[in-house]
């Protein structure tokens, strides 16, 4: 049944899911160059695990939870993950996973 609806590990409510968290976080995260930004790369889409950072981005951790000065404030800035949830980014993701599977 979970399978069925799209909801088993790496389906398609997951890849969901995870596709538009990095989308709707984008316009929330810190842009010089945008090496952040194209850094979600690291995301395995379907695993449920947004990744940022890496060799591309290695200051991601202290520009997440660290205040700094950034282009595009106030939009931009520290925890763009936690405030694109807060800004409707959570209740459009759960109405487009409600289409999927059809509730």
């Amino acid at each position: 049944m979970l399978k069925e609806k799209g909801l088993d590990e790496g389906g398609e409510v997951q890849r969901y899911i995870d596709s538009e968290a990095i989308r709707l976080m984008s316009p929330y995260t810190p842009k010089q160059e945008g090496e952040l930004i194209r850094s979600t790369s690291l995301t395995t889409i379907g695993s449920g695990i947004v990744k940022q950072g890496g060799s591309e981005a290695p200051y991601a951790i202290k520009w997440y939870y660290n205040d700094a000065n950034f282009n595009g404030q106030p939009m931009r800035g520290k925890q763009w993950f936690k405030r694109m949830k807060q800004n409707g980014g959570a209740k459009s993701i759960l109405q487009g996973v409600r289409r999927i599977v059809g509730k």
